[in-house]
């Protein structure tokens, strides 16, 4: 069999062609998302023992709550117990209907640096969390401030400690990595693939220079910068992205950076059933229409690249089966480059396995995000 004679007919060469380019960029995208984020040294801030205290900043760790008392007692002595000297906890309960109060003056009285804002009545003119956590922002005493969510918990006492050493380096944001308790169980291991596939995602192009996002589960900005950029003003009758919105809008490759030091680690307990999933994919896909057509760009190349390489593939094979040794030279090198990328990445932030099962949640997803994106774009401002 002449392989060369067999390319010779255009529409195959064509094919070819556009396999082997799809080819190129998912080898890039691997090698610069999955395995530089693996592998970097970027980010990792190791001085956090030779700071004397009094050169450290203070911190505000802020969060909004409702209903959310079940949450607190599993989590929020995290928040309250870090191993941090100049440090504060405001608490936002807005209109807690359950046991939230009453968690949160048990605590108070044994945390001195604990703050609460009670909040009886609906005042809140927009749907989400923007207006409570720019209040909590607001009641804050120091210029540093650190966010995350009632289901989550740093993995260590310290993350405060790490992530405000950040701006001992300048900079007015800082993003953290969250990841998702690993459990036994195919739904939790597809979660641990999209949260470090999204992490990546987002992590890679802020290396790159081009930030566009982070997870309100472990962010950082100076209260300052918050208030001079006018904080959610922009984007108050959008219920979701206090996060992403906000970072999307604000954040330059001057002014932002990703801390992935483990200690600034935090965990976010897994959703309980598919359904809830899907609701927390929605809503991490809610804002991305208000990208730059740039950024939209830049995210696209992904899928689009794994959707030409899988279609020239299937049609040069329909066209000429002769042409097996090709495909599968391109699929075979291209697969196990993912899963060693990955490996690094899962090295990265200590989950186990999910390397091996990649391509196949990669095929999949390909379809599951293309659908939420799509919904997303053609949502109406």
């Amino acid at each position: 069999m002449n392989l060369f004679y067999e390319l010779t007919n255009t529409y195959t060469l064509t094919l070819a062609i556009v396999a082997g380019v799809a080819f190129i960029f998912l080898a890039l995208y691997y090698g610069l998302a999955y395995f530089r984020v693996g592998r970097s040294k970027k980010g990792i801030i190791e001085e956090q023992n030779a700071i004397p205290d009094d050169d450290l900043p203070s911190v505000s760790v802020v969060m909004t709550v409702h209903n959310d008392a079940y949450l607190l007692k599993d989590n929020l002595v995290y928040l309250l117990e870090q191993d941090y000297p100049k440090y504060e906890v405001v608490i936002v309960d807005y209109m807690s209907q359950d046991d939230t109060p009453y968690v949160l003056k048990v605590l108070k009285a044994n945390y001195p640096h604990l703050k609460v804002v009670n909040f009886k009545e609906d005042v809140n003119m927009f749907k989400g969390q923007k207006y409570p956590l720019s209040i909590g922002i607001r009641t804050a005493s120091n210029d540093i401030i650190l966010l995350t969510e009632p289901d989550c918990k740093p993995v260590t006492f310290n993350w405060v400690k790490n992530m405000a050493i950040s701006y001992l380096h300048g900079g007015d944001i800082v993003g953290g990595y969250c990841g998702i308790r690993q459990e036994v169980g195919g739904l939790n291991m597809m979660m641990q693939y999209d949260n470090m596939e999204a992490s990546a995602t987002m992590i890679g192009l802020s290396m790159l220079g081009c930030p566009y996002t982070a997870t309100g589960c472990n962010l950082s900005y100076r209260r300052s910068f918050f208030m001079d950029r006018k904080g959610f003003i922009s984007h108050y009758s959008i219920p979701e992205g206090a996060d992403d919105i906000f970072v999307n809008q604000n954040a330059t490759k001057s002014n932002f950076r990703f801390n992935l030091t483990p200690d600034t680690f935090v965990e976010r307990q897994p959703a309980a059933n598919h359904k809830q999933w899907l609701q927390q994919r929605k809503k991490r896909y809610a804002t991305k229409y208000l990208y730059s057509l740039g950024q939209k760009a830049l995210l696209q190349i992904h899928p689009l690249s794994l959707l030409l390489f899988y279609a020239a593939l299937t049609l040069m094979l329909i066209d000429n089966i002769m042409l097996w040794p090709i495909a599968v030279t391109l699929f075979v090198i291209k697969t196990v480059w993912q899963i060693v990328s990955f490996y690094f990445l899962n090295q990265r932030f200590g989950v186990k396995q999910v390397h091996l099962w990649s391509p196949f949640y990669e095929f999949y997803f390909l379809l599951a995000n293309t659908i939420l994106y799509l919904s997303s774009l053609t949502r109406k401002k």
